[in-house]
């Protein structure tokens, strides 16, 4: 009896170590937990130096893609934003409600266009120094080489997700 405790001991620390060193890999290799610690990180570099506008980063980020288009439709900013519909949906009816985009449909009766406002290329305008400060500050962190291998990634992932 007294054998069969230790055994069953003994399994148990085994695989309470194997559990241990499977965690410890993952704390101290995981791509993903860095990325959002990063994202984390620049994401409040741009929140703090945007608070003034009385504009999130998020809201920039929908904005300066709309105007980059003549028209750009829900779907296809969602994909090049790597956003979920769901929350494209809901992001731009905030850009709505503030008149920084106006909404119509498109050629097809399904489709719905967004197209900029004049008030919302005043709020791109209006930020632009605060965008600057969040923008060197995130460039001092990541370095250039870090800031070059970020551009090289994020391009890679839009003409992938668009097809180009």
């Amino acid at each position: 009896m007294a054998r069969a405790e230790t055994t069953k001991t003994q399994r148990a620390a085994a695989r309470s170590q194997a559990q241990q060193a499977v965690a410890g890999q993952i704390r101290q290799t995981c791509m993903a937990a860095r990325l959002r610690i990063l994202n984390r990180v620049v994401t409040r570099y741009y929140e703090e130096e945007l608070r003034e506008f009385g504009v999130r980063i998020t809201q920039i980020n929908l904005l300066v893609v709309i105007a980059g288009s003549e028209s750009m439709s829900p779907t296809r900013l969602s994909k090049i934003l790597q956003l979920e519909k769901s929350t494209v949906t809901r992001d731009v009816a905030h850009l709505l409600r503030n008149g920084w985009v106006t909404q119509s449909m498109g050629e097809n009766e399904r489709a719905r266009v967004l197209r900029i406002t004049p008030v919302g290329m005043d709020v791109i305008e209006s930020v632009q120094e605060g965008w600057n400060r969040a923008q060197a500050r995130t460039e001092q962190l990541l370095g250039a080489e870090g800031v070059n291998l970020v551009e090289q990634l994020a391009n890679r992932v839009w003409s992938e997700a668009l097809g180009e």
